[in-house]
């Protein structure tokens, strides 16, 4: 599943057809942009939001341009040089390969690898916190068969005051999505979806969620906790903790820090090299089916 006509129509169209390749949407060694200090013209404006418009259609089947194209939104009231210049640094990551998508998989040796997860969902969720004050960014990511079939990058309304807040409002985000993306996958199914396996890469949120206890520290974003809290134990997912590194929602939340790590999450989410992790709770649950003690993954 593929743009690649639009995609050469945009490239086309901002005169970026020719010129070098580069590897990732915003580059890697790049400092984090900053407001523009003057005032752009009505005409760069205008000219800045069709590129945001152009590229936000872009993500529906390239979920890796989805941070940038939210990290340049932020900016499209008043586009400066340097946005500018990062928006052609997006378009140049086009030119790599135009026509890459999404690949969904049907061979065994893909959906059987760690565990048998065909038309499974697979979720992933991950926040980009500021130690700056600024609003941190939610990631969710949302697979089924080797690829992804909901991805968001999306600024959190409130500020927050540590990563296990963050990660705690991307957790009920994602919450939030597969609530209304299960029940349509029971709905064309015709069965009930087992509780979705949900990646996590921090301990203290996963704790809090799964905890039942409120405490002082959680008291701000309580809202956010007992709604993910709910879901958890209503059965519509479970948290598994993963390390970052095998998380690929944090490509919503941040500028990743290699190409070699763009490339590993980008494949994952887009299909063109899927991977499905396989946690310390998923080893511990198939070696409870394999001897068995266990019927179901996940977890009981």
């Amino acid at each position: 599943m593929h743009q690649e006509d639009f995609t050469r129509a945009v490239l086309t169209k901002y005169d970026a057809i020719w010129g070098k390749p580069e590897d990732t949407p915003l580059r890697v060694s790049a400092p984090v942009m900053e407001p523009y200090s003057g005032t752009a013209t009505d005409r760069s404006i205008l000219e800045f939001a069709m590129f945001i418009g152009d590229l936000t259609w872009l993500t529906r089947t390239n979920p890796r341009l989805a941070f940038a194209v939210q990290e340049l939104a932020r900016f499209a009231h008043n586009p400066g040089p340097v946005h500018f210049a990062a928006a052609r640094n997006v378009l140049a990551h086009l030119r790599k390969n135009p026509g890459q998508g999404l690949t969904f998989h049907g061979s065994n040796k893909v959906l059987d690898q760690s565990y048998p997860h065909r038309h499974a969902l697979i979720g992933m969720t991950d926040s980009g916190f500021s130690h700056k004050g600024a609003k941190a960014v939610t990631g969710c990511s949302i697979l089924m068969n080797g690829a992804a079939i909901y991805h968001v990058s999306r600024r959190q309304t409130t500020v927050s005051q540590t990563s296990a807040e963050a990660e705690t409002k991307a957790a009920a985000f994602i919450s939030e999505a597969l609530s209304a993306i299960v029940p349509l996958w029971s709905e064309i199914s015709g069965a009930a979806h087992p509780p979705v396996r949900v990646f996590i890469d921090n301990k203290a949120a996963m704790k809090q969620c799964e905890s039942g206890t409120d405490t002082a520290a959680s008291a701000p974003y309580l809202r956010s906790k007992a709604y993910c809290e709910s879901k958890i134990y209503a059965g519509l997912m479970w948290l598994d903790f993963v390390p970052g590194c095998d998380n690929s929602a944090d490509m919503g939340t941040k500028q990743i820090r290699s190409t070699a790590e763009f490339e590993k999450k980008d494949g994952v989410l887009s299909g063109t090299a899927p991977f499905l992790f396989e946690s310390a709770e998923v080893t511990r649950i198939l070696h409870q089916k394999a001897t068995g003690r266990a019927t179901d993954l996940p977890k009981e």
